[in-house]
């Protein structure tokens, strides 16, 4: 996952990404996982403003900062 999206802990990431590329990265997950004991949740936000960040996103202690914002912003 590492290159695809924003790593905002342990094992989630934070990726803006097209269908095409969705698919693309679908795929490459599938030939990598262990079917029986892995998992990859893909859960669609919608497009993210900074207001909708905000929103979408809650933390409780250190806030979430994505490192560049403008990865998020339509």
């Amino acid at each position: 996952m590492k290159g695809q999206g924003e790593h905002v802990q342990y094992s989630v990431f934070l990726c803006q990404l097209t269908e095409i590329q969705q698919v693309k990265l679908k795929v490459s997950l599938a030939e990598l996982i262990h079917h029986a004991e892995d998992q990859v949740m893909f859960v669609k936000i919608g497009p993210v403003t900074k207001d909708q960040l905000d929103k979408r996103i809650a933390t409780v202690g250190r806030e979430f900062l994505p490192r560049d914002l403008t990865k998020f912003i339509y």
